[in-house]
């Protein structure tokens, strides 16, 4: 939640979407980012918008091992009374692969037909009109590196550290500049600053 200049209550949330098939009993649940703003102090909210659109996300959840982390979302307002937002989500509902390439990298070291995750993501989303309309998500900003093939072998995330990233934090000037920190994967096992 963030309040800004005039007074107006922004907030932002994650919020289930629904379930990727609902003819599948075992179909699991997807998410996506929203936004409501309050115009009288919070007695009331406006309807809710999509920020993340129409793509659904898994959660990023933390694993047995506890050396992952979760979805997380972050919100703040420029100068003009304009929301920013960025959110840490699982790119991939019901955990499957984006691409064969993916799925090849990754079953070298899975034993079993399990589909795994392809990657999570840091993304960024703004509104120029106080929230009212947001970048459609497919132009949504991608802040994390997906493309730089790391030193690791077996594991997507030690083949693709940059796609293991969590934890979004933002911050803006006085000018409107913006700076994003996040976590991201570090050989594959643990988290180091983004």
């Amino acid at each position: 939640i963030e309040v800004d200049a005039s007074g107006i209550i922004h907030r932002a949330w994650i919020q289930q979407r629904g379930i990727v098939d609902p003819t599948v009993v075992t179909s699991t649940p997807v998410y996506g980012v929203v936004y409501s703003k309050s115009l009288d102090g919070g007695s009331t909210f406006l309807d809710t918008v999509s920020v993340s659109g129409s793509p659904r996300f898994d959660l990023i959840t933390p694993n047995v091992s506890m050396t992952s982390a979760f979805s997380t979302v972050d919100l703040i307002i420029d100068s003009k009374g304009n929301p920013r937002v960025v959110y840490a989500m699982n790119f991939s509902p019901d955990g499957m692969y984006s691409s064969n390439t993916e799925r090849t990298l990754v079953t070298r070291s899975v034993v079993g037909p399990t589909p795994r995750r392809a990657h999570n993501n840091i993304y960024f989303n703004y509104s120029n009109d106080g929230g009212s309309s947001w970048l459609p998500a497919n132009n949504a900003v991608v802040v994390n590196d997906t493309f730089t093939i790391g030193q690791g072998t077996g594991s997507l995330n030690a083949v693709y550290p940059g796609r293991n990233t969590a934890f979004p934090r933002m911050a803006i000037t006085s000018v409107d500049d913006i700076y994003i920190v996040y976590e991201r994967n570090v050989h594959g096992t643990s988290f180091g600053a983004g």
